[in-house]
């Protein structure tokens, strides 16, 4: 199963209020604002960023990423901008 990223991007300065109601939103959708490496260690992504794992093998990134902003700008805030991006991670640094 794919992991999925997703950057989203809120247009016209939401209240910051916003954006806690946008990641309580995507914690609900099963989007988590952090990655744990295979050593354990857990880092959080850049505000707006979130992972999940997809239960398709070949997940559509364009209808997800539409489906998302609709359900965005429906529940959270409007405009949003979404970047939906499929395929495995690599990461280091976050103990410099």
């Amino acid at each position: 199963m794919p992991q999925l990223f997703v950057h989203i991007e809120l247009r016209h300065d939401p209240h910051p209020r916003i954006f806690e109601k946008l990641r309580n939103y995507m914690y609900g959708l099963a989007w988590f604002p952090t990655i744990t490496g295979h050593d354990g260690l857990t880092v959080t992504l850049p505000s707006g960023s979130y992972q999940t794992t997809s239960h398709e093998d070949h997940p559509d990134v364009r209808v997800l990423a539409n489906h998302l902003r609709a359900a965005i700008e429906q529940d959270v805030w409007k405009p949003a901008v979404v970047l939906v991006i499929n395929g495995s991670s690599g990461w280091c640094g976050v103990s410099d």
